[in-house]
């Protein structure tokens, strides 16, 4: 049963997909659609349980969509490796990369 979900803002829905990345990892979706009629960008991310939808149709926005998918793509490949760190530790690495790029 998934919750109804829901559009967000831009750091709303960053900071609440990589918080479904860290809780758990192996169920954790995103995915990207593009409607080109409509110059639509959808990304929605999903654990089964909670469902958050971004939507954009600024070309700024796609650089953005890019470094989630980048950081989000570090974060579920290094999940096993880092084992040591702690969630909130991993979560504050990903924030800073993120700033970096964009």
């Amino acid at each position: 049963m998934s919750s109804k979900p829901t559009e967000q803002k831009w750091d709303t829905f960053f900071e609440s997909v990589l918080d479904l990345c860290l809780n758990d990892p192996f169920k954790t979706r995103i995915s990207l659609k593009y409607k080109n009629k409509k110059d639509l960008a959808i990304v929605k991310a999903t654990d089964d349980v909670k469902t958050f939808i971004y939507k954009c149709t600024e070309e700024a926005d796609l650089k953005k969509i890019d470094n989630l998918f980048k950081v989000a793509t570090q974060i579920l490949a290094n999940i096993e490796e880092d084992t040591t760190q702690t969630g909130q530790a991993t979560k504050e690495a990903a924030k800073k990369k993120s700033k970096k790029r964009g």
